[in-house]
């Protein structure tokens, strides 16, 4: 799952990147086309902050991820933001199969940017493939990525229970009928725990959270809803549609707050 949800979202990009004639061409295999982007970068070697992120994001694409690490620790050196260069770190960390230090970049970005919904989504997502690092406070993070409306179950069933699972969701699909809030969102979480690979408890608990006046839980939660549901039909459509406009919103405040 982490191969498919590395390419950066249009709020990772954001946060990270404007677009540049060069960046393009080495998605389409043109890496010599990338290469004289980087060298026209950095002209009689005057490079300032954003030029350096640039250079670092160019050889990370290339594969360099030491030099690109180099050039993010100028970056911060020439007064980049420390934010947007330790959320750069972290997803290198991610690409370059360095899992203990992407716990640990994730987590730093997700403490200083409670809303940006980017790290608790990749640190959800290492937890449920990866072992954590020693030392590192599973529960605690599991606690904030909760509170973020990113459920994920310290112990879900092995193999899943599908039975239960779906027993669990027509109960709370009937307490959410009733106006009984909280309980649907509790038995569509035990559903998760119970199949925590299943589309459908998932979006049914993002109804739950737009019950409960919970927007933002509600919108991380149809994030994980897409990583399951992998059928074209119209809850699809809807769920990436409001993901879409939730990180366009959060896009473009960050964008008015860096200029």
């Amino acid at each position: 799952m982490l191969r498919r949800i590395l390419p950066s979202s249009v709020l990772l990009s954001a946060l990270l990147l404007p677009p540049a004639a060069g960046w393009s061409q080495v998605e389409l295999g043109h890496t010599d086309t990338l290469k004289a982007h980087l060298e026209n970068l950095r002209p009689a070697g005057k490079v300032n902050a954003e030029a350096a992120i640039n250079l670092a994001l160019g050889h990370a694409r290339l594969g360099d991820y030491k030099l690109a690490h180099s050039w993010l620790t100028r970056a911060v050196e020439l007064g980049a933001e420390p934010l947007r260069v330790q959320l750069l770190r972290a997803d290198l960390y991610t690409r370059d199969l360095k899992w203990d230090s992407a716990f640990s970049a994730w987590f730093e970005v997700m403490e200083a940017a409670p809303h940006n919904p980017y790290a608790p989504f990749m640190l959800w997502t290492l937890l449920r493939e990866r072992e954590a690092p020693k030392g590192f406070d599973v529960r605690r993070v599991r606690e904030a990525l909760v509170e973020r409306g990113f459920h994920i179950e310290p112990s879900p069933a092995r193999p899943p229970d599908r039975e239960r699972a779906r027993t669990l969701r027509e109960e709370g699909d009937a307490a959410l009928k009733a106006a009984r809030f909280g309980e649907a969102a509790d038995l569509f979480r035990a559903a998760i725990a119970a199949a925590d690979d299943e589309a459908a408890s998932y979006l049914l608990l993002a109804r739950a959270y737009d019950r409960l006046k919970a927007p933002e839980r509600a919108v991380n939660t149809l994030r994980l809803y897409l990583l399951f549901e992998l059928r074209e039909n119209r809850d699809r459509r809807l769920a990436q549609q409001r993901v879409d406009e939730a990180e366009r919103t959060l896009g473009l405040a960050l964008e008015k707050a860096r200029r």
